[in-house]
């Protein structure tokens, strides 16, 4: 079995299963996917693991350093997730920085399949993507969301989506009820970004129940309520 071939079983799965991972200093789990885990350390370098081979492959090679003084504002944001048109396992860096009060950019891109990471050229019309709700993260159907703001010094929220084929990014409206709640009570609730049978999805959950709002030709919600 090589690195990137898992082979898929029918199975019921009634226990967890601890994984024993290689990451001495791991941070968080950037994304996974086909049974890949995409793992990020504390100085934000990336590992690709395979739990079953145990293989794992360091995913270094930035085009773009950052050196973090104490008088910079600087935030990295990680995306992890499959690309089926060129059947090949992406990820996304957005590293943002604050000059003279204006939000600085610079987003690059690795692929599995030519082992490099490539600077690409957009402009994202957004805020911050790493706050500690914007952790949140998912890939579907060959794109990565995360939650962002609207705009940097705004409470507002959007999802932003990458396209890991075009290379494109867009931002999506929330749910109306959602878009309505200040960015502070977010934190009374959990919610977070995922993949609902085959779309994207945003689940609150409270107590007694949670809500699915699921994403429907990519900017439409559909909201279903279920108890617990």
């Amino acid at each position: 079995m090589n690195f990137i071939t898992l082979s898929v079983i029918d199975v019921t799965i009634d226990r967890s299963i601890r994984l024993n991972h290689p990451i001495d200093e791991l941070s968080h789990v950037v994304g996974s996917c086909n049974g890949l885990l995409c793992l990020a350390d504390k100085a934000n370098e990336l590992y690709l693991w395979n739990p079953v081979t145990r293989q794992i492959k360091d995913m270094n090679g930035y085009k773009y350093t950052v050196v973090k003084n104490s008088d910079d504002d600087i935030s990295v944001a990680f995306g992890f997730g499959f690309d089926p048109a060129s059947s090949d396992y992406k990820a996304v860096r957005i590293v943002q920085k604050f000059d003279d009060n204006e939000l600085v950019n610079r987003v690059e891109v690795y692929s599995l399949n030519e082992d490099c990471w490539k600077e690409i050229n957009v402009e994202l019309e957004i805020g911050l993507v790493d706050e500690p709700l914007c952790r949140e993260v998912t890939g579907v159907n060959g794109s990565i969301y995360w939650f962002a703001r609207k705009r940097p010094h705004d409470f507002g929220l959007v999802v932003l989506s990458f396209h890991m084929h075009s290379l494109n990014f867009c931002t999506i409206q929330l749910p109306d009820d959602l878009s309505l709640s200040p960015f502070y009570r977010w934190y009374d609730h959990e919610i977070g970004i995922l993949q609902f049978k085959e779309y994207v999805a945003l689940c609150c959950q409270f107590r007694g129940g949670c809500v699915i709002y699921t994403l429907l030709d990519g900017n439409c919600w559909c909201k279903n309520i279920y108890d617990c």
